[in-house]
């Protein structure tokens, strides 16, 4: 009988937090299959959008997250859509 190997599980990350219009970490690196989740701990509404339109989460309402999985390796600048000073980079590696 041969013996079979579960798939490697992708790690899950801390919340990317919004807050004082800024994400926290300004910068996180993850691996190709693992989920970001970004949450909102601001009273405004924010988005979580990447330059290049790869993804873009719905606008967040307080205390609301966006959950994304990385699916391709790269260096993704992002911004909030309602407040483009609000900037982030998700660098996602093999």
């Amino acid at each position: 009988m041969a013996l079979r190997h579960a798939p490697p599980k992708a790690n899950s990350h801390k919340p990317i937090a919004i807050k004082d219009f800024k994400f926290a970490p300004a910068e996180l690196t993850v691996a190709v299959g693992d989920t970001v989740a970004w949450t909102n701990g601001d009273s405004f509404p924010h988005t979580a959008t990447a330059d290049s339109g790869a993804w873009s989460s719905p606008e967040l309402s307080a205390g609301s997250s966006y959950v994304f999985v990385a699916k391709r390796a790269g260096r993704y600048l992002y911004h909030c859509a309602a407040h483009p000073v609000m900037r982030g980079m998700l660098v996602v590696h093999e």
